[in-house]
């Protein structure tokens, strides 16, 4: 494969009409810098006669129509044979390992075709290889005895290829080839694989609420393949394991992947589903929460309104489902600063949850840490206090000391003391959130770092300027790497350095 630059520049050359650079590096990028699709491509674009195609044009039909319009300039290029065509020439390694007794391989490269042109982590085929997931009716018949023999013979002709991710054994195949065999496949057959690819996605998904590094990397890996599916197996059941899939990646805190995966997910979940499906209504409850968490408060809005109104429609106003939007919805009411509106919709989903879910479930229990925030941005001191009363017994009483949401409900005392300038007394409460957070998240999780910048306040407000301006350095650092420099939180806690270094409002230590 030839580097993106050189790779632009062959188009450029064999078309020069069609487009400049920055053009002919989207073509380039699609195509993966595969010689054989660039020459073909660039034979297209520049012997036109009917049509008048673009770069940009031409990138826009490879994600409308895949990658096999490529073919369409063998004709310029010198002939229709395999070898001369993007859609054949692996054929040609295919009929050679079929010659040496390996049918199989042509299965398994099928069934990698329906996933995406990522690593794919080799334990994703362990149920295959262990004759843990039954597969009937494939062409060639894939038996777990031959699998490793038909990776092997893929391996041998270069057509998949040997690739590790941190610690983790992958295949990958290039996306011009899977998007070539996926074309070819019947549609008996795609059904087949298809069942066969989402189950083995389904099994190699993390319990929900995982936070370890192992978890979230095995994530990072599967949600492209998740995403993929949804276009390669279209149905119900991979549009729920797409939901699912982005959920999980949401709340290991990597927001910024959630965001994007999470719209692309909805939008074909409505497409297939429609936009009153539940399944689609999850998708866009994602989505949601996911553009709050990057800052995007207004759009995060309007979504949770849309989504809660339908499910209030189709589910009822007691629905578990309806209760999550009205929780949703408070968030960016909060941070849009109309604290009234979130009270309202907060006091909703809590009284709610408790009469549907159970005043003790662990959700219940998460969705109550946030009314000490609203009620202490309203200058409720009187209520907050009684809320946290009541809030912190109970999460002790129902959870382990180690859950993530008692460690919110401390964090949540700590800012409601900050707020009403109690700082000795939130202190102590104060230093041992960011620990905790640490523990069970890890140092490079949001909540952690929010978690540091409540104490840098608190510090602050007890006079220790000194602590405060390199707790607060450090977690302005963090959410600009971690979210973005245009993230609002950036800004803000960048600003609040920049007020504790001249330090014109610094209590007396």
């Amino acid at each position: 494969m030839l580097p993106l630059d050189d790779a632009a520049q062959v188009l450029c050359d064999l078309a020069p009409e069609a487009g400049d650079l920055r053009s002919a590096r989207k073509v380039a990028a699609r195509l993966g810098g595969l010689p054989l699709a660039l020459t073909l491509a660039g034979s297209h674009l520049s012997r036109q006669l009917l049509e008048t195609w673009s770069m940009d044009e031409y990138a826009r039909r490879l994600d409308e129509e895949s990658t096999a319009i490529v073919d369409r300039g063998a004709s310029g290029y010198g002939g229709t044979q395999s070898r001369h065509l993007v859609g054949r020439t692996w054929q040609l390694s295919l009929d050679a390992l079929a010659g040496q007794g390996l049918p199989q391989a042509t299965t398994v490269l099928r069934l990698l075709s329906l996933l995406a042109a990522d690593p794919v982590p080799l334990s994703l085929l362990g149920p295959l290889a262990r004759a843990e997931s039954a597969v009937a009716g494939l062409e060639a018949e894939l038996s777990p005895k031959r699998l490793e023999a038909a990776l092997l013979g893929l391996l041998d002709h270069s057509l998949v290829e040997l690739v590790e991710t941190d610690g983790m054994r992958c295949v990958q195949a290039h996306g011009v080839l899977l998007d070539s065999v996926a074309s070819g496949i019947s549609h008996g057959q795609r059904r087949v694989l298809g069942e066969v690819a989402i189950e083995l996605v389904e099994e190699a998904l993390p319990e929900r609420g995982a936070q370890t590094p192992v978890a979230r990397h095995s994530l990072a890996l599967l949600a492209p393949h998740g995403s993929r599916l949804l276009e390669t197996a279209p149905g119900k059941r991979s549009a729920a394991l797409g939901v699912r899939l982005v959920r999980q990646v949401y709340e290991t805190a990597d927001y910024g992947v959630a965001m994007v995966l999470s719209r692309a997910v909805a939008d074909r979940v409505r497409a297939q589903l429609g936009e009153d499906h539940p399944v689609a209504l999850d998708a866009r409850d994602v989505l949601g929460r996911a553009l709050f968490r990057m800052g995007r408060y207004e759009e995060s809005e309007a979504v949770h309104r849309q989504v809660l109104a339908l499910r209030e429609t189709l589910l009822g106003p007691d629905h578990p489902d309806t209760l999550r939007s009205c929780a949703g919805l408070h968030r960016p009411l909060d941070l849009l600063d109309r604290d009234e509106e979130a009270e309202h919709w907060l006091r909703r989903a809590i009284e709610g949850m408790r009469r549907v879910l159970g005043e003790d479930s662990s959700e219940t229990l998460y969705t109550w840490t946030s009314m000490p925030e609203v009620l202490s941005q309203l200058g409720k001191e009187r209520e907050c206090y009684e809320e946290l009363a009541l809030l912190i017994p109970a999460c002790e009483r129902a959870l382990p000391t180690d859950h993530p949401t008692l460690v919110m409900a401390h964090q949540m005392q700590a800012y409601a003391l900050w707020q009403f300038r109690r700082f000795a007394e939130a202190e102590p409460v104060a230093r041992q959130v960011p620990e905790d957070r640490m523990r069970i998240l890890g140092t490079d999780n949001r909540f952690t770092f929010a978690a540091r910048g409540l104490l840098a306040e608190i510090v602050y407000g007890l006079g220790h300027r000194g602590e405060a301006i390199e707790l607060m350095s450090r977690v302005a650092e963090d959410h600009e790497r971690v979210l973005g420099p245009e993230h609002p939180f950036v800004s803000s806690y960048s600003a609040t350095l920049a007020r504790y270094r001249t330090g014109t409002d610094a209590p007396s230590p």
